[in-house]
């Protein structure tokens, strides 16, 4: 039983934890991979929109000069030279260079796919911060358009993430040095966390039912059920916000496991 919930976990808190890790800006959509049985809903939900096209900008080297990404780019190129060169390299070899507020999102993938398993390896306070700069950047999405808020939710962004980043560059900054400092927490620690139990999902169980998710709510989140009708958007988004706030309550030893096990994830994405 732990194994089965194990995969939903990692639907639900994966694809909440990416928080649009997904951004298509300048990048084609991805060869579609065919579903387990059972879960064709979830799939299609999570499919990656067409990219769309970038918007030409200075030359990938003054990237870094919008000035709340300009530790992350500058953290990047001394404590991580290597990602940051294929960074640029990439860049470079780009047909049009996207601007600052979409490269950002490209850069923070790509250091996820090359290092981001570490971050499932660092200490419990920088995996809480990891986390809180996702549920933080979240609730700045939410207010705007719940639509948007389900795409961000599962992943799907296109070229209006830019668009939002430019009005909220604090909050994508801190997401992006976060990302950094566990990463580099987890290469340094090697920390080693065992799986979530089923203790471990009783208790976020009981969390989201104190926050008035009804059963059918709690088994999309814990168990991969499909509630029929399905929600609407403005619903979703909102236990998307709740799920997060209530990992974030659960106790440290539970929550560290659970934040282990989806910063993996997020790596592997």
């Amino acid at each position: 039983m732990t194994a089965l919930r194990i995969v939903f976990l990692a639907l639900a808190v994966g694809v909440l934890g990416l928080l649009g890790w997904r951004s298509t800006v300048n990048r084609p959509a991805p060869r579609p991979v065919p579903p387990p049985p059972g879960l064709a809903v979830l799939a299609d939900a999570m499919r990656v929109p067409p990219a769309a096209a970038p918007v030409s900008v200075p030359p990938p080297d003054r990237i870094g000069e919008v000035p709340e990404f300009a530790g992350f780019y500058g953290r990047l190129r001394t404590d991580f030279p290597r990602q940051y060169g294929a960074i640029l390299d990439r860049l470079g070899r780009d047909a049009a260079v996207p601007s600052a507020d979409a490269a950002i999102w490209d850069a923070l993938r790509d250091i996820e796919q090359s290092d981001g398993i570490l971050a499932a390896q660092a200490g419990p306070a920088a995996l809480d911060r990891f986390f809180d700069a996702r549920s933080a950047l979240l609730g700045g999405i939410a207010p705007l358009d719940p639509r948007r808020c389900v795409d961000f939710l599962y992943g799907l962004t296109d070229a209006s993430i830019a668009t939002f980043t430019a009005a909220h560059r604090g909050l994508v900054a801190t997401l992006a040095d976060r990302t950094l400092d566990a990463i580099a927490d987890g290469r340094s620690r090697h920390r080693d966390r065992t799986a979530p139990t089923d203790a471990d999902f009783d208790a976020l169980s009981s969390g989201l039912a104190s926050f008035g998710l009804t059963p059918g709510e709690i088994g999309l989140l814990i168990d991969g059920t499909t509630p029929d009708p399905p929600l609407p958007d403005g619903r979703v988004c909102d236990i998307g916000r709740t799920y997060l706030d209530v990992l974030h309550g659960m106790p440290a030893d539970a929550r560290g496991r659970i934040y282990g096990f989806a910063a993996e994830l997020l790596s592997r994405s």
